[in-house]
C-alpha cells in the first residue's frame, strides 16, 4: 500500500465497518519507504467475507497483491518477569525450531510473545513451549 499519513487509518475504517475484530496488526515499511506491507489477524470470520473487503479495500488503495492466510492458531508466552529475563523469545522460537514447527507471524509486547503456527500443527507448538518452559499441560 501507499506509505502516506491516513492510508492506514482509512483500511481500518472500512474494517471496523464490516464489524471484523482486529487481534495483531503488522506494518512493515518497504525500502524506499514509498509503501508499506500491512498485516493483521483476525478470529472467526467467514474467510469469503473477508476477502470481499480485504479485496475491495485493496482496489482503493491500489494494493498490489492481498493475501489471507487462515488455519492458524496462536500459542503465546505471558508474564511480567520477561521484563526483566533475556532470552525468553529465543527461548520460545529455538523450542518452536527443535519441533519443526513454521512460525508464520510473531508478534510481542512488554509481556506478551505471540506467534502464529499452522493450526495442524498448535497441539504441539504448544507442548514444545510448554516443556521449554518446564510448565503443565493437560
Amino acid at each position: 500500500m501507499p506509505n502516506e499519513p491516513g492510508v492506514t487509518a482509512a483500511v481500518f475504517d472500512g474494517i471496523a465497518e464490516h464489524g471484523f475484530l482486529v487481534d495483531d496488526i503488522m506494518q512493515t515499511v518497504a525500502a524506499g519507504g514509498q509503501k508499506v506491507t500491512l498485516g493483521f489477524t483476525v478470529a472467526g470470520l467467514d474467510r469469503g467475507e473477508l476477502r470481499a473487503v480485504a479485496e475491495l479495500l485493496g482496489q482503493r488503495f491500489l494494493v498490489e497483491h492481498v493475501d489471507i492466510t487462515s488455519d492458524l492458531m496462536r500459542v503465546s508466552v505471558i508474564g511480567v518477569g520477561m521484563r526483566s529475563h533475556s532470552g525468553v523469545a529465543a527461548r520460545m522460537f529455538a523450542a518452536l525450531a527443535a519441533a519443526k514447527i513454521r512460525i508464520e507471524n510473531i508478534a510481542t509486547s512488554e509481556i506478551v510473545i505471540s506467534v502464529l503456527v499452522p493450526a495442524a500443527e498448535g497441539e504441539r507448538a504448544l507442548q514444545a513451549v510448554h516443556a521449554t518452559f518446564e510448565l503443565e499441560h493437560s
